[in-house]
């Protein structure tokens, strides 16, 4: 073998080793990058959950509901999918969208307004007539309006309006997109009704009372298959199986959607008509209180 060969297989050695040795660092930098990742994913759950304990301590609850909830961070759409899941399975406790890690602690403060316990606010959601509260909220609403205020607020049929059937509280403003990080929230409740009794959520604002919340949730997931599937510190969300099929049935339930949440009309479709457009044969509902 003369001494070109000798050179030729030096050099042949010599890339090989290197291309060796480039993959290997690749393999290496792959693999950190993996480890990073998951490692950086169980920091940023376990802040939430210390922000959770931190701010149970600083506010002074000696039985919080949510001292009992799970929560985790995945991506907008893995939320949204394992939220949508738990409430086909019907699970207890069950997954719910949240939107972003701030609402965790705007969930926290929510229960700053009620003393009752879980049991107690079911317990007197039982008390609630629907028939009543519509009466007080009209008298409450629309007793200081003119005729023309009150035909400009219910509005007129248009057709404009068409259901929506995406969901938020994982997605970004405006729903352009998903969130790359999205709250998950695990609540125990053996009925979706039973969901803002366990968070204790409302009485804050225009927000109703926990026990109003269970009562109305309870009379449509009797008549309309409506189920929570989110809720953030300012949002609820639901999955609607049987959703209103006429007009008038839609506006009735638009009405009473708004005597709920007047936000949703005030700050949102602009009169209680379009509200019901929304709502006519619509799988997803809605709620948010400013």
């Amino acid at each position: 073998m003369n001494m070109e060969n000798f050179v030729f297989m030096d050099i042949f050695s010599i890339i090989l080793a290197l291309t060796i040795i480039i993959l290997i660092i690749i393999i290496i930098m792959l693999c950190w990058k993996y480890l990073l990742k998951n490692l950086l994913e169980k920091i940023l759950v376990n802040s939430a959950n210390n922000d959770v304990i931190k701010q149970e301590k600083e506010i002074g609850f000696s039985e919080l509901a949510i001292h009992n909830i799970n929560s985790e961070i995945l991506s907008g759409l893995k939320a949204e999918e394992k939220a949508l899941k738990s409430f086909e399975q019907r699970e207890n406790p069950r997954w719910l969208m949240a939107g972003e890690k701030s609402s965790l602690n705007l969930l926290i403060e929510c229960q700053n307004f009620t003393n009752l316990t879980t049991e107690a606010i079911i317990e007197k959601s039982y008390q609630f007539n629907l028939k009543s509260f519509v009466e007080k909220r009209k008298k409450d609403y629309f007793q200081g309006l003119s005729n023309e205020e009150k035909e400009d607020l219910f509005g007129q049929w248009e057709g404009k309006f068409k259901e929506n059937n995406q969901y938020i509280l994982c997605r970004k403003i405006l729903g352009k997109g998903y969130l790359k990080e999205a709250l998950l929230i695990s609540v125990p409740a053996e009925k979706s009704w039973h969901i803002p009794a366990s968070l204790k959520y409302g009485g804050w604002n225009e927000c109703p009372e926990p026990d109003v919340h269970c009562a109305l949730w309870r009379h449509w997931e009797e008549n309309y298959g409506a189920y929570i599937v989110g809720v953030s510190g300012d949002t609820i969300e639901a999955k609607v199986l049987k959703p209103p099929k006429t007009r008038e049935e839609a506006k009735e339930l638009a009405l009473v959607h708004y005597f709920y949440c007047n936000d949703i009309v005030d700050q949102g479709t602009g009169t209680i008509a379009a509200l019901a457009e929304t709502l006519l044969d619509s799988q997803y509902w809605y709620f948010w209180w400013d």
